[in-house]
């Protein structure tokens, strides 16, 4: 199965040199930037809390985010003054062996604090539970509602979209053989792959993947897609020093120089041995995507070192290009997964994961590359020979 668990909290946050008033007396992007200098000094103290480190579990964080329309007053102080950052309550750091940690981050609710009558080397972060803003709850309390902020609630949220993942997974595979295991990878692999950066969420000073990990919650999967795009999903078992080929059919009208957007995220649940330091028994990757489009460069997210690096179960990464390329009917995007065997080794057994592979292309372009990548998929042989 696949276990989600929040990153954890840490509310309370040390300033030092700077104080309490004089955070409070900044605006803009000078609160928010001091805010975030402040978490980045302190990441040895806010690092994520057990049991966020596992490596097979989806780790959640908290963006600083939350549909409500409620601002801070009065005394109640916005951290970032209304700009988006990541939550200042959430940890921040890697997981085991350097792992990216958390794997992705979702909307946790603004928090606010109190600038107090004398300066203070720290504030306290909280939210206002009967007015907001934060995520809004059920409550046994007489207000039937309420207003909560942090990682528990970011988790709570892409607990809910994995559910409908759940069923999307179901519906896309019936009446295909597919285990429990190969399930759960899939279901790990969309999440992830409905993340990204946006332009104008700050992390700096903290490095981004210790900040948001693979990425911010975009997409959910379970609402489709625009015919400007397709997304394959593979799922399969692979064993130590093997190799395997997915391909990804091509569409025609990719000749024209204009924005297009390739990604790619692979999902397993590796066994573990936990009398060996590496601990993860399999350690699986895929190559850059290669066939029938153009050399990709320089990943737009994380580097491939970073996403591979350590015990990590999930990898991500993203390719932006405009250049024209002669692909269509019959051609293919082609991704290698390879499995290694770490940690006294696999002894035979077969690991099983999941491949979310995508390609969008500008609107412009008037390509119908949905049903084009449909249509080629289902005349296809479904087994090929290994």
């Amino acid at each position: 199965m696949l276990v989600i668990v929040s990153v954890g909290n840490h509310p309370r946050l040390r300033l030092a040199p700077s104080s309490s008033r004089e955070i409070a007396d900044l605006t803009g992007e000078d609160r928010r930037q001091a805010v975030l200098d402040a978490q980045q000094r302190e990441q040895n103290n806010r690092r994520p809390l057990a049991p966020a480190e596992s490596i097979n579990a989806l780790t959640v964080g908290a963006v600083h985010d939350d549909a409500s329309g409620a601002n801070p007053q009065g005394y109640a102080l916005d951290p970032t003054d209304g700009l988006p950052s990541l939550s200042p309550i959430s940890a921040t750091g890697s997981g085991y062996r350097r792992s990216i940690k958390p794997d992705l981050v979702a909307n946790g609710g603004r928090v606010i604090f109190r600038d107090p009558p004398t300066p203070q080397d720290a504030i306290a972060f909280t939210s206002l539970p009967s007015l907001g803003p934060g995520i809004r709850v059920a409550t046994p309390t007489q207000n039937k509602e309420a207003f909560i902020v942090g990682t528990s609630p970011a988790a709570a949220l892409v607990t809910r979209q994995a559910a409908r993942v759940y069923d999307l997974v179901g519906e896309i595979t019936a009446g295909r053989p597919i285990n429990r295991r190969q399930r759960a990878s899939a279901i790990k692999a969309l999440l992830v792959h409905g993340t990204g950066f946006p332009p104008d969420l700050s992390t700096d000073p903290l490095a981004r993947e210790s900040a948001l990990g693979n990425g911010v919650v975009q997409r959910d999967y379970a609402d489709g897609c625009a015919t400007n795009e397709a997304v394959v999903l593979f799922v399969g078992s692979i064993g130590a020093a093997q190799e395997q080929e997915l391909l990804f059919p091509l569409p025609d009208g990719l000749n024209i120089r204009e924005a297009k957007r390739i990604d790619a995220t692979l999902a397993w649940l590796s066994p573990v041995n936990w009398r060996h330091r590496q601990y993860r028994r399999a350690s699986l990757a895929f190559v850059k995507p290669t066939g029938s489009i153009p050399k990709l460069q320089t990943p737009s997210g994380l580097p491939s070192d970073t996403t591979t690096r350590g015990a990590s179960t999930v990898q991500h990464q993203s390719w932006e290009l405009s250049s024209a390329f002669g692909a269509g009917q019959g051609s293919n995007m082609v991704v290698r997964v390879k499995c290694f065997e770490q940690a006294g080794g696999l002894a035979g057994q077969q690991v099983d994961f999941a491949v979310a592979l995508s390609l969008w292309v500008a609107p412009t372009v008037n390509v119908d590359v949905y049903n084009q990548v449909k249509t080629q998929i289902e005349t296809r042989v479904a087994v090929r020979p290994q």
